[in-house]
């Protein structure tokens, strides 16, 4: 290959303003900066990798910005001179069939994607605003310098960027899948169930068998020993459909949560105009009150004859999956539901029927998988839910991919942290507050 030209008429203080790699700025053309790729090379036919001849100069405009020292914004267009290449169709068939068709090349960018009308530069400034404001509030932050449809245009065009470009996943001797839900619509977080620190690998926008099929796909599943879920039937069906030689664990964790929420229904029904922190109160584990707890608890309890059993029934099931419980301690307290609740637990006293063999696997091997998590993942769930759904695009992008506007993807995808995860989500929601006392 020949040695690869040197620009002329660089402008090096332009340049240093300009600051993005790989490209040199060459002058001012009304109030835009001129560049050009440091890349002078030929390159080869797009379609048949053979030789091309310059078909001329071509532009472009950009849009770009720069965040000062003092955090306020330089916004400036940037017009992008550079070559088209048309194929000489010399050599096999698909060559001579590149000339008929008058096939051009044109150099990728680094700077910027494929059809975008914004730097790669300006599109991250973008989604760290989009992960904690409204897509009209980051249009009224960026001066109008974007509406808020490009907003959201950007968003997803970054997000599906970050999601192709990650490498390889890592394959977790045991793998989780639990289901959540957001702006009253289902979604599923993927997670390594054995890692201490519980490293999220994916967040499927719905949880279908297909989504579910996608993300083992990307996986050796053979390397697959167990998987671990709350009960949904959508996700061990499709589970054991494709992993026929993993167990299928169905976490206590995620019917105890059940119960809560049955429980919840029953205080609102029986007891609708109690304290909120007398609710609460009633839902904390009973062994671990704070002083006065028991005495508001029993007031309540007496009042409230239907809340009383439940209670009772409630903690009664806390302890048992406390310790290592015999299976039928839990049938137990299924058959035991008190008669005037049996409508209240019918969905639990279901789920215990419907997945009584998951959740025997996960008592056998629940010292594989790493303590607490599942209230863990409810953490996260809940900040999740402090946010609006503006699409489902920024839900990754705000969760998974927002370290990625400073540094570049790995190439094994492993996911990231959930520790890092939460308190990334922490910040967030104080930047939302002080943006919504600095509005007031």
């Amino acid at each position: 290959m020949p040695n690869q030209r040197k620009l002329k008429n660089i402008d090096e203080i332009l340049t240093r303003q300009l600051d993005l790699d790989g490209l040199s700025a060459v002058g001012m053309e009304d109030d835009k900066i001129v560049a050009m790729s440091n890349d002078t090379s030929m390159p080869c036919c797009r379609e048949c990798f053979g030789p091309v001849k310059n078909h001329g100069k071509f532009s472009k405009d950009y849009l770009d910005v720069l965040v000062r020292e003092d955090g306020s914004y330089d916004f400036r267009t940037i017009k992008y001179e550079f070559y088209k290449y048309r194929c000489l169709g010399q050599g096999n068939e698909k060559a001579k069939k590149c000339k008929i068709t008058r096939t051009m090349t044109v150099k990728e960018t680094t700077f910027a994607k494929e059809n975008a009308k914004v730097t790669n530069r300006f599109e991250d400034l973008v989604v760290k605003l989009a992960v904690y404001m409204s897509y009209s509030q980051v249009e009224n932050k960026l001066l109008s310098y974007v509406s808020k449809q490009a907003v959201g245009d950007i968003v997803k065009r970054w997000t599906r960027d970050k999601i192709n470009k990650r490498g390889p996943f890592f394959t977790p001797r045991i793998l989780g899948i639990v289901s959540f839900w957001w702006d009253k619509k289902p979604y599923a977080l993927a997670y390594d169930a054995a890692d201490r620190d519980i490293h999220i690998i994916d967040i499927l926008p719905e949880v279908t068998s297909d989504n579910i099929i996608n993300l083992i796909n990307r996986m050796d599943r053979t390397h697959i020993r167990a998987v671990v879920c709350d009960c949904n039937q959508t996700i061990v069906d499709a589970v054991k459909s494709e992993i026929p030689g993993a167990d299928v664990l169905v976490n206590t964790d995620a019917l105890f949560l059940e119960v809560l929420h049955e429980f919840d229904e029953l205080i609102r029904a029986d007891a609708p105009h109690i304290a909120n922190v007398d609710k609460k109160r009633l839902k904390k584990d009973n062994t671990n009150l704070r002083e006065g707890d028991d005495t508001r608890i029993r007031d309540i309890t007496k009042r409230y004859a239907r809340v009383s059993v439940a209670y009772d029934h409630v903690n009664m099931l806390r302890i048992i999956l406390s310790r290592d419980w015999d299976p039928t301690e839990l049938r137990d307290w299924q058959y035991k539901i008190p008669i005037t609740c049996k409508n209240e637990f019918q969905i639990s006293a279901a789920y215990i029927d419907e997945f009584w063999d998951e959740l025997l696997n996960y008592y056998k091997r629940r010292h594989e998988i790493t303590s607490g998590t599942y209230e863990k993942l409810k953490k996260l769930d809940e900040l999740i839910n402090k946010f609006k759904a503006y699409s489902y695009e920024i839900l990754p992008a705000r969760v998974l991919y927002l370290p990625f506007t400073e540094r570049d993807m790995p190439q094994k995808w492993r996911g990231i942290p959930l520790e890092r995860i939460i308190s990334s989500m922490d910040e967030l929601i104080q930047k939302k507050e002080r943006m919504k006392n600095e509005c007031q």
